[in-house]
């Protein structure tokens, strides 16, 4: 996913279980992001989410509002992975 200019990208970031992708399904209103009822990691890879921005927000059409799912801190990666592999998905985005 190419976010362009005028596009909202929210980076959702947080040790491992804490509920990050179930916080961007809440957003999209269903299932799109892999979870598990456990504190087991289920995200390994940096995935991006797009969200339509309703109609009733004026301001925002003509806008992309990108979430992007991250993998959780203290578990196979440290902070500093998953901050580089962050870097890398924008970069390449």
């Amino acid at each position: 996913m190419n976010p362009g200019p005028d596009d909202i990208v929210v980076i959702v970031l947080g040790p491992v279980g804490h509920g990050k992708s179930t916080f961007i399904n809440n957003i999209l209103g269903g299932q799109k992001a892999k979870t598990d009822d456990g504190f087991f990691t289920c995200t390994t890879e940096v995935e991006s989410y797009e969200l339509e921005i309703p109609h009733h927000l004026p301001e925002l059409q003509g806008k992309r509002l990108i979430l992007v799912d991250t993998p959780g801190f203290q578990d196979v990666y440290d902070v500093s992975n998953v901050v580089g592999r962050v870097a890398r998905w924008l970069k390449s985005s």
